[in-house]
């Protein structure tokens, strides 16, 4: 399988049939048309999170390995209401970290290791999905699922939301760009100048 995930339709929509998206998107008001749906751009901005998703899994095994992500379970559209269905893939990093101690006051040898495997799982998901020539263009907590370790397992993260991820290469915008969450915006972003890699490590 080629590495490269705009040859899997990262980027120009066309998504496996055989794709399998826990949300639900409603897409107002747009003309059904089975035969052309991916032709329309507002129903590839809709399904582009289960479009990447999905390119990103079909590339495990690579070497280089894509990053880890929740996997399609299925995608069904009924009417206007588009459906996805993924595999729960544990809390959103927000509320682990809400729940659990900070790392200077960790009592247990296993918190730490915990708290290790969480940062490495993220901090190597970027770098493999960079490798891959893909940004993200919002990473925060609530895009980080994380499902919690026990007693024979360390916690594990994913990265998830792919809406507003960009390709690398990509030109640069002619025009200011607002995107994403501005309380977690890099200083380029906030200046309205774009996705870069630095972008996704702020």
């Amino acid at each position: 399988m080629d590495r490269n995930p705009e040859a899997v339709g990262l980027w120009d929509g066309m998504c496996p049939k055989e794709m399998r998206f826990v949300a639900k998107k409603w897409i107002r008001a747009l003309p059904v048309d089975s035969e052309n749906l991916f032709g329309r751009e507002r129903f590839r901005r809709a399904v582009k999170d289960a479009c990447v998703a999905n390119a990103f899994a079909k590339m495990q095994g690579l070497d280089p390995p894509a990053p880890p992500v929740a996997q399609i379970v299925d995608a069904r559209l009924e009417g206007q209401e588009l459906f996805v269905v993924m595999e729960h893939g544990g809390t959103d990093l927000l509320e682990v970290m809400i729940n659990n101690r900070p790392m200077r006051e960790a009592k247990y040898f296993r918190e730490l290791a915990n708290a290790a495997a969480i940062i490495y799982h993220i901090l190597s998901s970027i770098d493999r999905m960079h490798a891959l020539g893909v940004l993200h263009c919002d990473l925060k907590p609530e895009n980080i699922i994380v499902r919690e370790g026990g007693a024979t397992h360390l916690s594990q993260a994913k990265l998830i939301d792919f809406d507003t991820a960009e390709s690398i290469s990509k030109p640069p915008p002619s025009r200011r760009v607002w995107s994403g969450t501005p309380q977690y915006w890099s200083v380029n972003r906030s200046r309205g100048l774009g996705c870069a890699r630095e972008s996704d490590i702020w």
